[in-house]
């Protein structure tokens, strides 16, 4: 090649190796521009950031002054070179979302990769002087590589049009190669990758999420992370409406076979949401950027105890400038729960046993839709919007004895309890997001609106009468009736700023969130045969929160190093009412708050295999708005839940340092300390008998972990990976029963392995243990599952057939023992866990594109 002014030109005949890197910017003809940016290094930012506020925007300007009061002379000599190019296939197409690879061939540490943009342009800015390769890359196509590349000081490479080729007959060759581990692990998050892991044929998301490294589930099945609730559940980055029994029910609703995969991530940036301070999950349906038409078929059957049934339709249309894509989603999930729980109350001399054993056969069934569309207006701006709903029933019809006996052990009575209830949830969310690329140096704005309603409709009856030990009724059969109807609203804008400045990059945005709650829980006796309002149980609830929140982070590179260091303020204004029958407020509690969160990440690579990653950040998490309610939830005759307006948020530190050899092994040190945390307690009444179950703000929680990740194989037939993980807990809590301090350290071991059978068969295998846990004033007993799944595909590809059984010794229980001194308690529940299920999958057309991922945070809180 030779120099052409400041660029550099030259042909790629049809099929000759070649490469393209670069930014997303390039001319409707195909041609391609790059700035070089100073210091020889690499900036990329794939950003997407809008300006909230006219001061964010102003400061930034600012800041960037100096850098565009360069004079002509400056520009025209710029320190470092530069390389730009587009990738097409045979027939002249752009390639949309091609991976471009730079390699650098003196420094194996120097390797950046970019995406083509929807012309199929990339560029690369800021080259350091030197010798390098590039490759470009898509599915179905041969990867190609260029020769050599020599860019010096002060040059603008532009690389000939790279065509791709197709790579007939090779499919099944390339998915082999490019399989994705069933776990992957890196700085920070760890993902399950549902796509490739034959045990999830015909599983739900909560099955799946049962999975993750330090996640355990409570007696009324709520998902806890190392024995705190305090974590955000996402699907494709957006919250999940639902919280508790709620978020169980959509989690079981939602089949594997519609899942990509599942993440679990650790301290966020500045840039993102305060709230969650445990940790966040995300699930990630199936998406990918093909251009054309595709859709992917799912049916599924599954048996334990009962049957279970799962069916599904996604599908995309994109052309380049449009992606219109939607998806539903049908699951039946008829399962069974065996509670027991035994209660211990001393009055006085006297001691009486609660002995409570019930079944409870519940039905879910779920129908989950997404419609979308999203738009390129010209190379530099994108509109999207989408639309996500969930139609849930779920219905429970539980009965059983609660035997009362005496210090004997002796049958003194026994109460015969039914529990019938039946949850319609019908939620709708809407999101507008916006785009727009400032100019080729990495400058963005983005923005997003978001619209969300939650309706939730419960109702049921709570009978139970009381009978001496020759079945002889001791009192009246009591029933209660119920309706539980409520609506919550959230409205959210927010927008970010992606600003570089030289080697570094400000980020800077806002964002203001609303949220409305509105609970009216009318109870109702049946006195003498004709239901009665019971004014004492009845309770209107409605919370209203107001969050202003704006963050500020400047991010710096070096050429082994990395540091990212921002600032997030958030002004939290609410306010929970009470209202009786009469409309008159019973209760009024407002809170008026202002917190900062300050975050720090920092990089170092040691060599070019090893490298240590810093993160040091203060979270908050706010109470869900159903712990707030003072309603009463009644769980049998003598036991129910209440929540509490008065609870405060809980604040935490969290501290990380890993260590990573050769990005898969990795060792990493954990602190956290939470002031506040918000844990279940329960208290017995003495004279009454009735245990009262409500959240309470503990004095604060500690926690020191290590979690260790080996993976290990042996040839093409199998591999391994292995994560091993031990943390000490700390609690204190002050009670009006006395004061409350307890320690435990807890193990943590999961493997998953991969074996490839003859005849293109596959075969996982993944195993879970957790040792005793500490959570609040519980301790939750060890835990132990195993599962299998064999897969194979047919007909190139096309057709996915699984086999896979579920917790394949039925070794799987929720159990756990207080260790309050208000209440001696302890549970043993056996879910309907083990199952054998059998899942198809026919994919038609290119893979799937499903949209963007948009985040909302409020909806968690649910």
């Amino acid at each position: 090649m030779k120099s052409i002014g400041r660029e550099q030109a030259g042909k790629v005949q049809p099929g000759a190796p070649s490469h393209a890197v670069g930014s997303w910017f390039g001319q409707p003809d195909g041609s391609y521009r790059l700035s070089p940016l100073r210091g020889g290094r690499y900036i990329l930012t794939a950003g997407h950031a809008l300006l909230y506020a006219t001061v964010a925007f102003s400061l930034a300007a600012c800041i960037s002054l100096p850098v565009f009061s360069q004079s002509p002379q400056q520009r025209a000599a710029p320190a470092v070179g530069a390389l730009e190019g587009k990738v097409t296939d045979p027939q002249g197409q752009p390639m949309r979302r091609a991976t471009v690879v730079l390699h650098s061939l003196t420094d194996i540490s120097r390797r950046v990769s970019v995406l083509t943009d929807t012309n199929g342009v990339f560029a690369f800015s800021a080259v350091a002087a030197g010798s390098y390769e590039l490759t470009a890359s898509f599915a179905g196509y041969r990867p190609t590589l260029t020769n050599m590349l020599q860019i010096g000081k002060g040059i603008s490479l532009r690389l000939p049009t790279l065509i791709l080729q197709r790579w007939y007959g090779g499919l099944a060759e390339i998915n082999v190669t490019a399989r994705r581990k069933p776990v992957e692990a890196a700085t920070g998050k760890l993902t399950l990758n549902v796509e490739s892991d034959a045990t999830a044929g015909g599983s739900s998301a909560f099955e799946l999420v049962q999975r993750l490294p330090g996640i355990r589930i409570d007696a009324d099945e709520n998902i806890l992370l190392k024995g705190s609730a305090s974590i955000n559940v996402l699907v494709d980055g957006k919250m999940t409406y639902l919280s508790g029994a709620q978020l169980t029910a959509l989690l079981k609703g939602m089949p594997a076979e519609s899942i990509g995969k599942i993440e679990l991530l650790s301290t966020p940036g500045a840039q993102y949401d305060a709230s969650g301070n445990g940790g966040m999950i995300n699930i990630v349906t199936r998406k990918s950027a093909r251009r054309g038409y595709a859709a992917a078929i799912t049916a599924g059957i599954g048996a334990g105890r009962y049957l279970q049934s799962a069916d599904g339709l996604t599908g995309n249309l994109s052309t380049g400038r449009w992606n219109v894509y939607g998806a539903f989603n049908y699951r039946y999930d008829h399962g069974l729960l065996h509670r027991t729980s035994l209660r211990r109350l001393s009055n006085n001399d006297t001691i009486t046993l609660y002995d409570r054993h019930s079944d409870d056969p519940n039905v879910l069934t779920a129908r989950s839709y997404k419609a979308g569309v999203d738009l390129t207006l010209d190379r530099r701006q994108e509109i999207g919007v989408v639309y996500s709903g969930y139609s849930n029933d779920w219905k429970r019809i539980g009965q059983g004895p609660t035997w009362l006996r005496d210090e004997l052990n002796k049958v003194t009575g026994v109460v015969q309890n039914a529990n019938n209830t039946e949850v319609p949830t019908r939620d709708n969310a809407f999101n507008l997001n916006y785009r727009l690329k400032l100019d080729t140096a990495g400058k963005l704005l983005k923005a997003d609106a978001d619209m969300a309603d939650y309706r939730n409709n419960s109702s049921g009856f709570i009978g139970n009468g009381l009978y001496d030990t020759d079945d002889k009724p001791l009192q009246p059969y009591q029933l209660l009736f119920f309706q539980q109807p409520s609506h919550i609203r959230i409205r959210s804008l927010k927008s970010d700023l992606v600003y570089p400045i030289g080697h570094m990059e400000l980020r800077a945005g806002g964002k203001y969130g609303f949220v409305r709650t509105d609970n009216n829980f009318v109870y109702d006796s049946l006195l003498s045969g004709v239901l009665v309002y019971s004014p004492v149980l009845s309770n209107h609830f409605i919370y209203t929160e107001q969050v202003y929140a704006g963050y500020l982070s400047l991010a710096r590179q070096w050429k082994n190093a990395s540091l990212e260091a921002g600032i997030r303020i958030e002004h939290t204004r609410s306010e929970a009412v009470v209202v009786d029958t009469i409309g008159a407020t019973t209760s009024d509690t407002k809170r008026n708050y202002l917190d900062l969160f300050p975050s720090l990440a920092a990089s170092r690579r040691l060599s070019a295999v090893s490298k240590l990653d810093l993160s040091i950040g203060r979270r908050i998490n706010r109470p869900d708005y159903s712990e707030l309610n003072p309603s009463r939830y009644f769980l049998d005759k003598y036991s129910y839940a209440v929540g509490n307006p008065y609870l405060r948020p809980e604040l935490t530190w969290k501290g990380s340092l890993t260590y990573s050899y050769r990005s898969v092994y990795l060792l990493t040190l954990g602190y956290d300390r939470t002031d506040g945390p918000i844990m279940e307690s329960p208290v017995q009444d003495t004279a009454s008998g009735n245990l009262t179950i409500s959240d309470v703000n503990f004095s604060y929680r500690e926690q020191f972990d290590v979690q260790l990740v080996l993976p290990a194989h042996a040839g093409r037939f199998w591999e391994m990976n292995a994560i091993v993980e031990a943390y000490r807990q700390t609690l204190a809590y002050l009670s009006a029963a006395g004061p409350f301090h307890s320690r435990k350290t807890t193990v943590d071991l999961s493997t998953d392995q991969h074996f490839r059978l003859p005849g293109g068969v596959t075969l996982d295998i993944q195993a879970h243990y957790t040792s005793p846990s500490l959570a609040g004033q519980y301790i939750i007993h060890h835990y132990f599952t195993a599962d299998a799944g064999l897969k194979k595909s047919f007909y190139a590809q096309k057709l996915d057939v699984r086999l896979a059984v579920a917790d394949l010794f039925h070794t799987i229980r929720y159990s756990g023992t207080s260790l309050s001194p208000a209440a001696n308690v302890s549970y043993y529940h056996t879910p309907d866990s083990r199952r054998i299920r059998l899942s198809l999958v026919f994919h038609l057309g290119g893979t799937l594109n499903t949209g963007k991922e948009h985040v909302l945070e409020e909806q968690q809180r649910l």
